[in-house]
């Protein structure tokens, strides 16, 4: 069933951010890495519960709701246990908790999508 909901977020996502060809004079977009079944649920939580803030918008940004894009933010080094905390815990004023929403494993996966780079393609004409 898990398997299932990755694969359909997944589908949902290449619906929603496909690859789109670069603007004229726009260099193209790194290729995304390959992602482990890990990341891959990561990923599919990502999508579920951080978009709203974390994925860039004009809309958003014009708002002031725009949270920090976090693609290339964390590598392999970076703290597991502070991306733990901030993702438990939120941040005063600026990020909501999740030790309600998400379990450990979940936290785990998200926490491999995010070290492995957070690559989501958002199109960047998005104007929502």
């Amino acid at each position: 069933m898990k398997a299932t909901i990755v694969v359909v977020l997944s589908m949902i996502m290449v619906l929603a951010f496909g690859a789109r060809s670069p603007a004229v004079g726009q260099k193209p977009a790194a290729a995304r890495p390959v992602l482990n079944e890990q990341e891959l649920k990561g990923e599919a939580l990502f999508v579920q519960n951080c978009p709203l803030c974390h994925v860039p918008s004009k809309r958003k940004e014009k708002l002031g709701i725009q949270g920090r894009v976090l693609q290339g933010v964390y590598s392999e080094d970076s703290n597991d246990s502070l991306l733990r905390q901030i993702i438990g815990q939120g941040l005063a004023g600026k990020m909501p908790a999740f030790r309600y929403t998400l379990d450990q494993e979940q936290v785990d996966d998200l926490i491999a999508f995010l070290k492995g780079g957070a690559y989501l393609k958002a199109p960047s004409d998005n104007t929502d």
